[in-house]
């Protein structure tokens, strides 16, 4: 425990919307270990981005904590004052998010969002935050940083608009680095070489890096550790290559069963059954007990418990025990 540096236990929250309440996670509880790379996996509205967004501090205004906690240290982020999470967010625990455009402002240059970000979170000079924006525009592998520096985000590319991204969200040197789908909107060598960055910053940094996504074959190049998710709740939890090659949750198992090989000819691409359940009804039973070819009657009737079935791997199905 000494080595945890983010503890999450049973989170549960849920976003008010005009068509009524969605319930995004229900009960996710992990630990995060200092230099440790975890990935969330799972398909769109599993609840792996909520977890990201609470964990950054960074939750829509429509999103409401129905229970949990997500302690660092000794601090519990979701009951901060908005000044409180001023001195975490952004400083201890950063985030990368998925469009790198989106993120930032177009009626400025990067380098006054650098700076400004530097000054406000550090406390740095002008100066000072300049020298240190370049700094980490060059770690980040921008050759140009004056050049950089000057420009306004429309007038960069992609990835390097990702790479300014990541250099903001690191240049206060975090503790935390939460990146959310950071590479889907890059093409395949732009994914490969902002992997690598984030191998890179792990280690020179010392970095807790909480890589979200979808894709598995990204997630098997960065992670340590994968947590499988599924509607809102933790199906499995494990090291990288246990979970990768010997999956132990039947949804694990359909996922990896999804991902197209060269040396196998398929006539058409594989994929699970059926749709995820509806998150704006309670779910009483097993949430994937629908879709599932190995359900019984107790998978439909009661929801599994999470539970570690080896050291280090946890799983939430009937088919095991202690």
């Amino acid at each position: 425990m000494k080595n945890t540096i983010l503890q999450v236990r049973d989170l549960s929250i849920v976003y008010d919307t005009p068509f009524g309440m969605t319930h995004a996670t229900a009960g996710v509880t992990f630990d995060v270990k200092r230099g440790e790379s975890i990935s969330l996996v799972g398909e769109s509205g599993s609840g792996k981005s909520t977890v990201g967004l609470a964990i950054a501090m960074a939750l829509p205004p429509n999103a409401r904590i129905v229970n949990g906690s997500i302690l660092y240290g000794d601090v519990d982020l979701l009951r901060l004052e908005e000044d409180e999470r001023r001195r975490y967010s952004g400083r201890e625990i950063s985030a990368v998010f998925q469009d790198p455009l989106a993120t930032l402002n177009p009626l400025f240059t990067i380098g006054e969002q650098m700076t400004d970000v530097l000054m406000s979170n550090l406390g740095l000079s002008k100066e000072e935050a300049f020298k240190r924006a370049k700094e980490f525009l060059k770690k980040v592998g921008l050759t140009d940083p004056e050049r950089i520096l000057r420009s306004f985000p429309h007038e960069l590319s992609g990835g390097m608009l990702q790479r300014v991204n990541i250099a903001i969200a690191t240049s206060t040197k975090p503790k935390i680095l939460v990146a959310d789908e950071p590479t889907t909107m890059l093409d395949v060598i732009s994914q490969a070489q902002i992997l690598e960055l984030f191998e890179e910053l792990k280690r020179d940094l010392d970095l807790a890096l909480l890589f979200i996504t979808h894709n598995l074959g990204v997630a098997s190049k960065i992670a340590d550790r994968i947590i499988v998710m599924y509607a809102g709740t933790i199906v499995e939890d494990g090291p990288v290559d246990d979970v990768l090659s010997k999956p132990l949750h039947p949804y694990t198992v359909g996922l990896l069963d999804c991902v197209p090989r060269i040396h196998v000819k398929e006539k058409r691409l594989k994929s699970i059954p059926g749709f995820p359940p509806d998150l704006s009804r309670p779910i009483n039973g097993c949430p994937f007990a629908d879709r599932c070819n190995e359900a019984s009657d107790v998978c439909r009737k009661t929801k599994p418990e999470l539970i570690e079935v080896v050291p280090g791997r946890r799983v939430a199905c009937f088919k095991y025990k202690r």
